[in-house]
């Protein structure tokens, strides 16, 4: 990963971590790494390019970019934000905000995007994590695979009209040679 890269994934981090301020019990680990995927999912689809830049693994609960726990580790090394430790056999670690995000680390559409994540995977609507962000594309991925952020695009399941059947079977005949 590139030095941008892990800079982007910490500003993003730091970013979400602080928007949490008010409600830290509902940022934990799992749900940290759901709402970096649907900021970068969304900045993906409306801006072209993920904010982070992370490639994303599959976990247990969903995807997590990959080097997540380096940009933690180094966001609590310089001071910006606390890790609690998870407590007892079931518990989640939380993350604690200690200064503001730098304003100019992303842009207005990109805080846009995060706070709706926030608000969607963290909010008082939200649902359970495990309920949470269930598709094709993280279903069909084995655990420690890479998931594409672009995957995302194929993510919802279209109806299969005989339009759609008769453009597979030319396509899979082509490349089989059996034109």
């Amino acid at each position: 990963m590139t030095a941008t890269a892990t800079s982007r994934l910490k500003d993003l981090v730091h970013y979400i971590v602080h928007e949490c301020r008010d409600r830290p019990g509902r940022l934990g680990a799992e749900r940290l790494n759901e709402v970096l995927w649907c900021a970068d999912v969304g900045s993906f689809k409306e801006l072209g390019e993920p904010i982070s830049g992370e490639t994303y693994v599959k976990l247990r609960h969903g995807p997590a970019p990959r080097r997540i726990g380096e940009a933690l580790d180094e966001l609590r090394d310089e001071g910006r934000i606390a890790v609690r430790e998870p407590s007892g056999r079931y518990g989640a670690g939380k993350f604690l905000s200690l200064a503001e995000p730098d304003p100019g680390a992303l842009s207005d559409g990109e805080r846009r995007l995060a706070s709706d994540a926030v608000a969607a995977v963290c909010g008082p609507a939200a649902g359970r994590i495990g309920d949470m962000g269930r598709d094709a594309i993280r279903e069909a991925a084995r655990p420690g695979e890479e998931i594409p952020v672009y995957a995302s695009l194929a993510a919802n399941e279209g109806e299969i009209t005989p339009e759609v059947l008769a453009w597979a079977n030319e396509a899979a005949a082509s490349i089989s040679g059996r034109r």
